[in-house]
């Protein structure tokens, strides 16, 4: 209400302005817009007349009167008015309507986050449906239910969101987007902060320094705060992948684009802890290499054993220490977690049988990854075709498999 009435008093205080100014289309143009949202005040509906009194009355010269109109009647005039005035209408994209939008989808969200606290349900929109809903979960002390609900309803109303959460999120940045493409001017520069932090609220800090550069709106301690939350996630989600071409280019755009944000030390960790290497790796557990020990030393596996033989006199590998590299056929490997990698080639004459080995072993992986990711009594895949070395770390097949839950499809 308070808007309306800002917005109210601003086209009043314009036509007042053109009235003094005499620019008469100007005051019918506002006039009639104040008429459409406000028909309740009589200012508009007079400035309207006198505006067309003006524009569309009888001209008088003071020395000579104008001659009569011919070939043209006063109905055909009439028309011509009203099809002029109502395409002026038409290509006005008022001011009022877009900041409607806006604030409903304000208001949107903050009934979502409200439905979703006291029911944990965020599909209820309808006043009468919340009663109905209000009853069923609260009996007979449904009553006292209701009022409580409606009045933190009228609290949520007239304050901001109160919790980080991304209800309805999605949905206004859609309509800052509409709005932006029919009517950009209705949006402020406080708008486009808004907009801003809610590409942040969905992790897409990039969209945010994106948009607020795009317009021209300095802020630097926002887009310093987007630059820290992105490099931040581009380092968490790097965690998860193994080493690769891909991970180390990422890593480098953190450290090379953000370089004194904690995420960029972070990222330089974890190119310290990874065989610097163009090409895809397969990381290998000394389990595995003792569970295929005598194919290894069959096929002429370079890596001495002692290392991995659990015999602790002769020095071992720690875990997430090793890993085979299938294109160049080389095992890197370090001593420690702060020791630098190294790689040992193997020789021309064993690169095929080693590789054959390592299918297995990538078998073997993956097979004991997903028994882990699926410990909850289901069954997992009995067979699984590795596609090794294909530029993309692994792409598993599944060849057998036996399907108790319909869950289980999304491994699949």
């Amino acid at each position: 209400e308070k808007k309306d009435r800002e917005l109210k008093n601003d086209c009043l205080r314009t036509v007042e302005r053109a009235e003094k100014a005499e620019d008469w289309w100007r005051v019918r143009e506002f006039a009639i817009h104040g008429t459409s949202f406000w028909p309740e005040e009589e200012a508009f509906q007079e400035a309207l007349l006198t505006a067309e009194d003006h524009l569309f009355g009888e001209v008088v010269d003071q020395e000579e009167t104008a001659p009569p109109l011919e070939d043209i009647s006063s109905e055909q005039v009439e028309v011509l008015r009203r099809k002029i005035v109502s395409e002026s209408e038409k290509s006005f994209t008022p001011t009022a309507r877009s900041r409607e939008e806006i604030q409903t989808a304000e208001a949107n969200r903050r009934n979502r986050t409200l439905d979703y606290l006291v029911f944990g349900d965020t599909s209820v929109s309808d006043v009468s449906e919340r009663s109905a809903k209000t009853a069923i979960v609260h009996g007979g002390d449904a009553p006292a239910a209701l009022a409580f609900f409606q009045a933190a309803e009228s609290l949520m109303r007239g304050a901001t969101l109160l919790f980080g959460n991304d209800l309805g999120v999605e949905d206004a940045i859609q309509t800052y987007a509409k709005i932006e493409k029919e009517n950009p001017e209705a949006l402020s520069r406080r708008d486009y902060l808004k907009w801003a932090d809610l590409y942040s609220k969905k992790d897409r800090e990039d969209k945010a320094i994106e948009l607020l550069q795009s317009h021209g709106i300095d802020d630097e301690g926002r887009i310093e705060k987007y630059e820290k939350r992105w490099a931040k996630g581009i380092v968490n989600r790097c965690r998860d992948l193994p080493p690769s071409k891909e991970r180390i280019q990422a890593l480098e755009y953190v450290t090379t684009s953000f370089p004194d944000t904690s995420a960029a030390r972070e990222a330089d960790q974890l190119l310290r802890e990874m065989p610097r290497t163009d090409q895809s790796l397969i990381r290998v557990q000394r389990e595995d290499l003792k569970a295929y020990r005598t194919e290894l030393v069959d096929a002429g596996f370079n890596l001495p054993i002692q290392w991995w033989d659990d015999e602790k006199g002769n020095g071992e590998l720690g875990e997430d220490s090793l890993y085979w590299n299938d294109e160049e056929a080389a095992i890197w490997y370090r001593v420690t977690s702060k020791s630098p990698w190294r790689k040992i080639d193997q020789s021309d004459l064993a690169k095929d049988r080693i590789r054959a080995v390592f299918v297995q072993v990538e078998n073997r992986a993956v097979a004991r990854a997903m028994k882990q990711d699926r410990s909850l009594g289901r069954r997992f895949p009995l067979e699984i075709e590795g596609a090794l070395g294909d530029g993309s770390y692994i792409t598993p097949q599944l060849v057998e498999y036996d399907l108790s839950d319909p869950d289980d499809l999304y491994y699949e």
